[in-house]
């Protein structure tokens, strides 16, 4: 096995010992994450050979939402050198709403934080057969950009009924 060479081990300054509160630790975990990209994409490492998995369930699991706006529920930088041209996106959850029916939405692209970007994949989740959970479940195919893009998954609850999910999440290889 190669060995990775080693990258920078000095925090920066603004994140030595002593200093406390959510500002700070906010900068610890964004440095930490691009020391991590920074070893995950360093050479010796195959170019193409990613697969990423994200656990939905850490992130909306028992959410409920309500209203009739589309609502971002998450969002994550995709970095495109880390996968081959074709990406494969694979979309897993389980989801309910209790009147009307919902919509959910996959994006690429767009803003941070905004409620934009190219639609994907579109899917509708019936009141029908509620209180029971109605799986969703899709493979996509997203082609390499340069640098990086947003992946992005919305909803537009029906009117005043909630929406609940389960048990998701997302694939990329």
């Amino acid at each position: 096995m190669a060995s990775v060479p080693p990258t920078t081990t000095t925090a920066p300054p603004e994140l030595h010992e002593g200093r406390d509160g959510v500002r700070e630790t906010i900068k610890l975990v964004n440095w930490l994450r691009r020391r991590m990209l920074e070893l995950i994409g360093a050479p010796g490492l195959t170019p193409g050979a990613t697969r990423v998995s994200f656990d939905l369930g850490d992130f909306i699991l028992g959410d409920e939402i309500a209203g009739d706006s589309e609502l971002l529920l998450w969002q994550r930088p995709i970095p495109y050198s880390f996968f081959n041209p074709n990406i494969v996106v694979l979309l897993y959850l389980s989801a309910r709403c209790n009147a009307g029916t919902s919509l959910i939405q996959l994006r690429v692209g767009g803003t941070d934080g905004g409620i934009d970007g190219t639609i994907i994949g579109s899917y509708s989740v019936s009141s029908a057969g509620y209180p029971a959970y109605a799986p969703v479940q899709d493979t996509l195919m997203i082609t390499r950009g340069t640098g990086f893009d947003y992946l992005k998954l919305t909803v537009i609850p029906a009117g005043e009924g909630t929406v609940q999910f389960k048990e998701g999440g997302i694939s990329l290889t």
